[in-house]
């Protein structure tokens, strides 16, 4: 039961900023700010560039110590989303569709070329597997950590009822855009299952 709900809601710890990065804020179509933070080697590097995502809650803070290391390869990028961190709130359901659509504006946006390597941490995970079905042609590989599986809710419902109760309880104590995203996990998890997986794509 404990692995369950660590799952979804759990971030990794934050740490600080990494020095030599570039931070910025790009504008939305519809206005909003989205706070965006890459890192790379000098001299530039081909594609494709690596694009982490965070859990339920956490912002891009999370992938410190991950995605600095990566960055020395490879264009490594973190960003928060909509309502976490430095980011705007967005309009509601926080769904993966909604997700999607603010990370295909900031990568074009920030001007960040595809393909892209995909990286995804608990519910992170489920929003990066559905921009990798949705986008198919820009995704060359994703990489899930602790992901949550896009039919985790329905088991967990059928399986471990008192757990299902449980994680109802502590959705409606959550506060913010934690709580909106987490309310959005079967709408979310409805639309990962909609769209046919990617063939041939490398997923760790």
């Amino acid at each position: 039961e404990d692995v369950v709900l660590s799952a979804l809601t759990a971030p990794p710890a934050a740490m600080p900023e990494p020095d030599g990065s570039s931070a910025r804020f790009v504008s939305l179509p519809d206005g909003r700010q989205m706070f965006v933070h890459c890192i790379g080697p000098e001299g530039g590097v081909a594609a494709p560039a690596v694009i982490f995502d965070s859990g339920a809650g956490s912002d891009s803070t999370a992938w410190h110590g991950v995605w600095q290391e990566v960055g020395k390869t490879a264009l490594s990028c973190t960003y928060d989303r909509a309502g976490l961190g430095l980011s705007d709130p967005g309009p509601l359901p926080r769904d993966t569709a909604a997700v999607a659509n603010d990370i295909e504006a900031m990568l074009t946006a920030a001007s960040i070329p595809g393909p892209y390597v995909l990286v995804g941490h608990s519910l992170g995970g489920l929003y990066m597997q559905y921009f990798a079905r949705r986008y198919p042609a820009e995704v060359k590989g994703l990489v899930l950590v602790d992901s949550v599986h896009s039919n985790q809710l329905n088991r967990v419902k059928t399986e471990a009822p008192g757990v299902y109760r449980m994680m109802n309880v502590v959705t409606v104590l959550m506060g913010g855009a934690m709580r909106r995203e987490f309310a959005s996990i079967p709408l979310t998890a409805a639309e990962v299952q909609a769209l046919p997986e990617v063939e041939h794509l490398p997923t760790i």
